[in-house]
């Protein structure tokens, strides 16, 4: 799907030629008024993705009312809500535990546009989604990370990254749990190489059920 606004990199694209050439201290203006122009334009795709964060939040209330999930178990557990906002379908390629365990099979296919929603009892884990590896214009990767403790009054924890599916398939999972340690209960990712961007919110439920909700999509020229 084609038709998503490409605000980000045209704003990208058009300050960088504002601002080659220029000296001291016009430079330093130039740059200023990028940084307003980018952040204007990040506040447009803002309410795109609030919108299918929305959904992803619906889709996790239906699935705990339907599976009767309630405070009163053992663990911790996450339900993970994951959308993707483009046309090309996605497929899981990997997953790790760090602390419980998957409650069923993660979906294999997430087709373009809809979502998935799962459950992780334990629960410190991460998955990587992504396009097929000779998906044309770019395969793209999208990993996303949590951590709902066990313990009363730590803190959750959430972490996106997203780019191209070759390098993210190479990042090792403890790269990705430091980064989650060291992250709050909201991440959110734009890669500038492939256009990618990640959005990740981590809410409690009740005292031993959290909501992950994550959303995916892309705002870049050569995106699909």
């Amino acid at each position: 799907m084609h038709d998503y606004p490409h605000i980000l990199s045209d704003v990208y694209k058009q300050t960088i030629l504002l601002c080659s050439g220029l000296t001291y201290p016009h430079i330093i203006t130039c740059n200023i008024l990028s940084q307003e122009f980018v952040a204007m334009a990040s506040a447009q795709l803002g309410e795109k993705e609030k919108a299918v964060m929305e959904e992803g939040m619906k889709d996790a209330k239906n699935f705990i009312m339907t599976n009767n999930i309630s405070n009163n178990q053992i663990q911790a557990m996450a339900v993970v809500s994951i959308r993707s906002s483009f046309g090309q379908r996605m497929r899981s390629y990997r997953n790790h535990s760090w602390i419980g365990t998957f409650m069923a099979r993660l979906p294999e296919f997430i087709n373009g546009g809809d979502g998935a929603v799962f459950a992780h009892k334990g629960s410190k884990a991460a998955l990587l989604y992504g396009l097929d590896l000779d998906a044309s214009p770019l395969a793209l990767g999208w990993i996303l990370a949590w951590s709902k403790p066990d313990t009363p009054g730590e803190p959750n924890r959430v972490y996106v990254q997203g780019g191209l599916l070759e390098r993210l398939l190479k990042t090792d999972w403890s790269e990705i749990e430091q980064k989650l340690d060291k992250s709050s209960d909201y991440s959110q990712h734009w890669d500038t190489e492939s256009g990618a961007t990640l959005t990740a919110r981590i809410s409690d439920d009740s005292e031993k059920v959290a909501i992950v909700n994550s959303t995916f999509s892309i705002n870049s020229p050569g995106g699909p």
